[in-house]
């Protein structure tokens, strides 16, 4: 009896000290993120439901890993996913925790090019090949999969704000009929086939995803635009000296990491006439960033990189002039927030294709992504630039807004 009375006791005293360490780790994240008004399991909206107490140790160990694995994992939930992040980000708490990997993973990002030709298509099998249905729902008829470009008339109007953001990269480039130009980064084609059918040009546009390839020769052919599954490095390549009055990339930088920013900007150089004009469009930081998020690198775009707004300035140097730097403040928030609201809707019609995906958390981890991008816009941590650039000097350019 004495036994059975000690094993009991030992229990007891087990299950206490257990609780006291999953409190201590409760109060230590709550600690943390004290001043961004976040209250873990709170009653606002914003704030954090959790449902496995476990979670504190692993968001406590692995910091961004960690919170985004257990948020798919259905560890834990946010009413309004978007603004426990931009509170998150206002708070600048990513800079006051980071994952014990992180300094593994800036030493990576100096040491090795992790955006070489081989590494750059990693992205392209786990993000951008996953099944054009998903972004046929989610995007819409333009199919454009970057930032939209909002007015007030179209406030509502995904559709048109994408073709006021494609017809505003085209009026600042001051297309002209007959022109050769160079797109690199095509997405899934539908601003080649818009300026050859709105501004009369030819297109020559390089992408390495075979299913927006695949989408953008079924879906928008057109004489005068030729859609080629390689790297954008393979242009210089295929031509071997100044060919193209005008260049574009929309989407592109984010993909290329900082080791290819000034390459890339080299390959531009050597491609265009001396009196030709350009446009770069890509997602940015006001500050260099020294690497991607751990949880976003892993699971939605591997080896990608977010350029810092120096960053970008230095890549240009001795090569362009930069005509008119345009930042695009708010203009990603809403295009989320209708991205976000489309794969909701569309998601029971989804499901049989996707379920299955990621281990069965496939809706978790695309509602995580959409929400964490939109609270780190709607916050400042991230933003859109567009920089208009030509290879000579010129002293009479007309601003484009």
């Amino acid at each position: 009896m004495a036994i059975e009375l000690k094993t009991s006791t030992q229990k007891t005293s087990q299950i206490s000290r257990n609780y006291q360490k999953l409190n201590g780790h409760r109060k230590t994240l709550q600690n943390l993120i004290d001043g961004s008004g976040i209250t873990i399991n709170g009653n606002n909206p914003w704030d954090m439901k959790v449902h496995n107490p476990n979670t504190y140790k692993r968001i406590l160990s692995n910091c961004s890993l960690g919170l985004g694995e257990s948020y798919m994992e259905g560890w834990w939930e946010a009413e309004s996913l978007d603004q426990f992040f931009e509170k998150l980000y206002l708070a600048k708490l990513n800079q006051k925790a980071k994952n014990p990997g992180f300094l593994w993973q800036v030493l990576k990002s100096k040491l090795f090019n992790m955006q070489s030709i081989s590494r750059s298509k990693q992205v392209t099998k786990q993000h951008y090949d996953v099944g054009n249905n998903l972004y046929e729902k989610m995007l819409g008829p333009t199919m454009q999969y970057t930032c939209a470009y909002w007015q007030e008339e179209n406030k509502d109007n995904l559709e048109q704000a994408q073709k006021e953001k494609m017809d505003l990269v085209c009026r600042k480039l001051q297309l002209k009929p007959g022109e050769k130009i160079l797109e690199l980064g095509s997405g899934f084609g539908n601003f080649a086939k818009f300026m050859a059918e709105n501004y009369g040009v030819s297109v020559t546009a390089y992408n390495i995803s075979k299913e927006q390839i695949k989408y953008a020769r079924e879906h928008n052919n057109h004489p005068n635009v030729t859609f080629i599954e390689r790297d954008y490095r393979s242009a210089e390549e295929d031509f071997k000296e100044e060919y193209f009055e005008k260049f574009v990339s929309v989407g592109l930088r984010e993909h290329i990491g900082p080791k290819n920013y000034k390459n890339f900007v080299r390959i531009l150089h050597k491609l265009t006439k001396s009196d030709g004009l350009g446009l770069v469009h890509s997602i940015s930081k006001k500050k260099v960033s020294k690497t991607l998020d751990p949880w976003t690198k892993k699971y939605i775009f591997p080896n990608g990189h977010i350029p810092g707004d120096q960053q970008i300035k230095k890549s240009y140097e001795n090569r362009f002039e930069i005509l008119d730097w345009h930042d695009l403040i708010n203009h990603y928030n809403p295009t989320l927030e209708e991205w976000h609201k489309r794969f909701e809707t569309a998601w029971p019609e989804l499901e049989p294709e996707y379920e299955h995906q990621v281990n069965g958390q496939f809706k978790n981890m695309w509602d995580y992504y959409i929400s964490s991008c939109t609270g780190a816009f709607k916050a400042g941590a991230l933003k859109v630039t567009q920089e208009v650039l030509s290879k000579e000097k010129i002293s009479e350019y007309k601003i484009i807004r």
